[in-house]
This record gives C-alpha cells, sequence and structure tokens, in this order.
C-alpha cells in the first residue's frame, strides 16, 4: 500500500486501485480453476426438466460471453491505472512496485494460457488486454483432466464429455495428450 501523509486524495485513490486489482484477480482466478460449474451443468443437462417442474433452467448467454466479464478484466485496468500514476506526477514507481509484478505476470501466464486454450475469432492482443476472456475458457478443459471426478472411464463417456461442452458452452476443444 501507499504510504504518505495521509490517506487522502491521490493516497486514497492509489490505495483503492491497489485493493481493487488485487479482489478482481483473486474472484478471476478462483472462478476459472474452478470446474465445479461445469460439471454441475453436465449434471443437470441430462435431467428432463419438463417431468422436473421444480427446476428452471439458469438464463444466461453463451458462457464465452463479454458482458459478465467486467469484473474479470477490471483485474488488469486496476494494475494498469496504477502503472499510470506515477506518470501523472501522482506517486512514485516504488508505491506500485507491485502492479509492475503483477502486469509482468499476467503477461507470461497469458502466453501460456494462450497455448492451452484459444478462443476462436479472439486475437493474442485482445485477449492479453481482457483477462477473464483468456482465463475462463480453461475451466472447460478442467473436468477433462479430473477424469475421476468427472467419471471418464472410456473412449466413449470422453467424447460424451466433449460433445457436452462444445454444445453447451458454444465452445470448440481440441485436446491434446
Amino acid at each position: 500500500m501507499a504510504i504518505g501523509s495521509g490517506a487522502a486524495g491521490f493516497d486514497m485513490l492509489l490505495n483503492l486501485m491497489m485493493l481493487g486489482g488485487l479482489f478482481s484477480w483473486l474472484a478471476l482466478l478462483t472462478d476459472a480453476f474452478d470446474d465445479a460449474d461445469v460439471r454441475q451443468s453436465k449434471t443437470y443437462a441430462a435431467l428432463d426438466f419438463e417431468k422436473l417442474s421444480f427446476l428452471k433452467h439458469a438464463s444466461r448467454g453463451p458462457r464465452g460471453a463479454d458482458a459478465g466479464r467486467l469484473l474479470q478484466n477490471a483485474a488488469l485496468w486496476f494494475q494498469v491505472g496504477c502503472l499510470a500514476m506515477p506518470q501523472l506526477g501522482w506517486c512514485k514507481h516504488t508505491d506500485i512496485i507491485h502492479a509492475y509484478a503483477i502486469v509482468v505476470l499476467w503477461i507470461v501466464t497469458h502466453h501460456k494460457s494462450q497455448q492451452a486454450v484459444q478462443v476462436k475469432g479472439s486475437s493474442y492482443l485482445f485477449s492479453l488486454l481482457t483477462p477473464g476472456n483468456a482465463l475462463m475458457p480453461l475451466e472447460f478443459c478442467l473436468p477433462l483432466l479430473n477424469v475421476d471426478e468427472a467419471g471418464i472411464e472410456d473412449e466413449e463417456t470422453l467424447r460424451e464429455w466433449h460433445g457436452f461442452i462444445e454444445k453447451e458452452f458454444k465452445v470448440k476443444l481440441t485436446m491434446e495428450a
């Protein structure tokens, strides 16, 4: 946190930007590496909602939609905002050293995640600037890594999972083993 002559003005803004960035990264990483919602969707997709009148489909758009990614993408933009503050003379570079570290770590992580999952129609630069769009597709792959938890025992259940993910979430998966 920035330490100044008080928690007024730019010091307060800087502290809020840092906290906002850290909390957004925590939310993003927690959601991106939790596949429970994907496994739950598969379980409920097999049910007959007409026979079970107490069940209703959740109203949601395609899972890869950008609309719900504002908080997740804010993770990076809070850090970029911190990086702009010394340029404006509002703080010293040493006050925001963590923001430099987080942005560098994000660039490395983004490069690695691009090698694992690429969203069709999304450029490298766009996904670099929108961490939610880059990381969230990883959750579709996680059930296929945890074969015991997902109940994948043979080629047929693997095909079933693969087909479900492509149909339900509008994601084209190509797996490399």
